[in-house]
């Protein structure tokens, strides 16, 4: 009989523990502040991923050529390996010129930078810079310590770079930054 009262004792007390701690729970779930990304903006402007520039007929026929006379060569030198990829690669480029570019938020928060849903902390960031004025496309890069992927470029669209730039400069240090080769080379082919 006293074992049988122990065993109800302990569920009871089981019981009272539970209920308690459910109590506690929703107080604290009722007390405490949710995280609410809007109180950490400091600055969100939208812009196209990337501007898109009109391409006339001679520019497509230009590709077409370039194109061409590499997978002659690559099948001329029985390398099929090479041409086939170089007729994805023209297959692919031409569906991308003819795709919209998105329009994509970008936001500088308290604790980093979001782009398009992708969140960047200022901790793995070390530097940025803006490249503005450009023919084509104006952008901020960010350079993460990491090795691996190591620049971030974010488009500033129609957006104030100055703005953006003092914003910055309240979490990171600015340090110039050469533009990079291939988007030297995709504004010298208009791509």
């Amino acid at each position: 009989m006293a074992i049988r009262q122990n065993i109800i004792n302990l569920r009871n007390a089981r019981k009272e523990e539970q209920e308690e701690s459910k109590q506690e729970e929703s107080k604290q779930e009722d007390t405490s502040v949710r995280y609410d990304p809007q109180r950490e903006i400091v600055l969100a402007w939208k812009a196209k991923e990337y501007e898109q520039t009109e391409k006339s007929k001679k520019w497509y026929l230009k590709g077409t050529i370039f194109i061409g006379a590499i997978v002659l060569g690559a099948f001329f030198l029985k390398n099929w390996l090479m041409g086939v990829t170089f007729i994805l690669i023209a297959i692919v480029g031409y569906i991308f010129t003819k795709k919209e570019p998105r329009v994509i938020e970008l936001k500088i928060l308290k604790r980093g930078v979001e782009a398009d849903g992708s969140f960047y902390s200022f901790g793995e960031l070390k530097s940025f810079w803006i490249f503005y004025g450009l023919p084509q496309n104006s952008y901020v890069s960010l350079v993460r310590k990491k090795a691996y992927f190591p620049l971030i470029q974010l488009p500033i669209g129609e957006n104030d770079p100055v703005q953006i730039r003092r914003k910055l400069l309240k979490f990171l240090p600015e340090k110039e930054q050469k533009e990079e080769f291939s988007n030297m080379i995709e504004r010298l082919i208009k791509f």
